[in-house]
């Protein structure tokens, strides 16, 4: 069962009068094996006195920054909306992740499966194909000479394919250095806006003040950058700053969301205008990942075509030339 599914279910049971507890143990019931040891476990830690948010976290059906989020609702006894509204931020983000998996998994799928065939050639093929053009006497063409040398830098190529790897597995468990990617960096900001937004409006509208709310959910954000800005931005704003000026100081604040805020606080209705920025961003991030599927395709066609046709033109060139001496 998906988070999103399991917090709009549980939702609906609370709000019906139902206890929490009885709640999480009818859903067990009815979901798959999986989900049901972790929503039994949930019980089971509500049981031993630990909180919701706690427990939910702890059992892997939901991330920080929702867990955040029902540790407000908790405090100010509102969890059954906050479970709701929850639930469909947590539907944006599966459906955000979704078109990333969509917009790079078949570029990925043929881009690796074509290296792993042209390594493949290039390794096993092409020495051996040299070989017979070597004990006809004939000259190989430079274009195969370096298709053929590529073996012999082994000491080289290996460390490499193993920093890159490194780099990639860095990128992917680094928040900070996921910011700092070109193009992916910009979709996984937006996205963190977004989500930032969201849960801020629903805080605010729910009536927990703005420096409490933003400390509450800066404790679910993984990125240490965004998270400093975020403190910074709490204590300008508890010294007398302004809530638009005191964003605008921060560069990834600055631009679309400190000009809400601006418009909010004029408005006096800075909660309206965060969920407005909200909706921005998100938007912005889906068609940022569509602009990612249509060039990732063919860029990855075409690098993969170049390294092929390379390939192709190598173990031809010498045919040509055996068939140029004949003549």
């Amino acid at each position: 069962m998906k988070s999103s599914d399991l917090l709009k279910q549980l939702s609906k049971l609370i709000k019906s009068g139902m206890p929490l507890n009885k709640a999480l143990k009818i859903l067990a019931v009815q979901t798959d094996k999986i989900s049901s040891q972790k929503i039994l476990k949930t019980s089971s830690m509500l049981e031993k006195g630990t909180s919701f948010s706690e427990a939910m976290l702890y059992s892997k059906l939901i991330s920080k920054e929702v867990k955040c989020a029902l540790k407000i609702a908790e405090e100010n006894s509102f969890l059954d909306e906050a479970m709701l509204k929850a639930s469909l931020l947590q539907e944006k983000k599966e459906k955000i992740l979704n078109d990333f998996i969509k917009a790079i998994s078949y570029p990925s799928i043929v881009f690796c499966v074509s290296i792993v065939c042209i390594l493949f050639l290039i390794i096993f093929v092409m020495p051996a194909y040299s070989k017979i053009f070597n004990d006809f006497g004939c000259a190989l063409p430079l274009v195969t000479q370096i298709v053929v040398s590529i073996p012999k830098y082994n000491y080289l190529i290996w460390p490499i394919g193993a920093i890159l790897a490194l780099l990639i597995f860095r990128s992917v468990r680094d928040p900070d250095l996921r910011l700092r990617l070109p193009y992916f960096g910009k979709i996984y900001s937006m996205s963190i806006l977004s989500d930032l937004c969201y849960s801020l409006s629903y805080q605010l509208k729910s009536g927990v003040p703005f420096t409490q709310a933003l400390r509450d959910l800066s404790d679910g954000i993984e990125s240490k950058t965004i998270r400093a800005s975020i403190l910074k931005i709490i204590t300008d704003i508890e010294c007398g700053k302004s809530i638009s000026s005191s964003f605008s100081e921060h560069k990834i604040f600055s631009g679309t969301l400190s000009q809400f805020l601006s418009v909010g606080e004029e408005s006096g209705d800075v909660a309206q205008m965060i969920y407005e920025a909200g909706e921005q961003f998100s938007s912005m991030t889906e068609e940022k990942l569509k602009m990612l599927s249509i060039y990732v395709e063919p860029a990855a066609t075409l690098f993969v075509g170049g390294i092929v046709g390379f390939v192709a033109l190598a173990m031809l060139l010498p045919l040509f030339s055996i068939v140029n001496s004949l003549l």
